[in-house]
């Protein structure tokens, strides 16, 4: 929680910074992402905004806790009293295309890299086990404009992860295809 509170005390601070920018694209605000894999569906919550823009290229950092798995498979029914987590924190890189023809969508292309780590915590006996793990997600995203200072995006995206070893469940477990939406606020809009 204090972490995710820094993040998004960042993001403010540091989206304040953009406003001398004209460049519509910068933005700070939340996220969210809805993912299933083998494992079952979760969600999760986050934020995230840009600290450096030149062009059309986009970085910037981000920070997202997940959901217990909502849903779990019959594969892994041994494990039902588990809950299972992930919390990344980390950059991004993209890039944010424009259309003349239709000024109030864009579309966004980026990738997270993320730091953090899948829990298990065992509710019967209140144990939890966790292993760090670092995250790869590609991303591709519909903006919509919906008023100067607020755009609102759809996304998908495939979230990898790494060097997970957490008794029978390994990075392959956690590998997820997903959808996001996201609010962007903007300084110039």
């Amino acid at each position: 929680m204090y972490k995710l509170l820094i993040l998004i005390f960042s993001i403010i601070t540091l989206s304040s910074f953009g406003q001398q920018n004209d460049k519509s694209g910068q933005f700070g605000g939340p996220i969210s992402t809805i993912t299933t894999n083998k494992l079952g569906t979760s969600i999760s919550f986050g934020g995230w905004g840009t600290f450096i823009m030149k062009g059309d290229f986009q970085a910037g950092i981000y920070g997202q806790i997940s959901t217990s798995i909502i849903s779990k498979s019959p594969e892994h029914i041994d494990y039902s009293h588990y809950q299972i987590k992930n919390r990344f924190t980390g950059f991004w890189l993209g890039y944010y295309q424009s259309f003349e023809a239709h000024p109030n969508i864009h579309l966004s292309y980026f990738s997270k890299f993320g730091f953090g780590s899948v829990f298990i915590d065992d509710i019967n006996t209140s144990t939890t086990i966790y292993d760090k793990s670092f995250s790869i997600t590609p991303s591709i995203e519909s903006v919509f404009k919906i008023f100067p200072f607020m755009h609102i995006g759809l996304g998908v995206f495939y979230e990898i992860h790494t060097g997970v070893n957490l008794l029978e469940y390994s990075s392959k477990d956690f590998n997820t295809m997903g959808l996001s939406i996201s609010f962007r606020f903007c300084p110039k809009g």
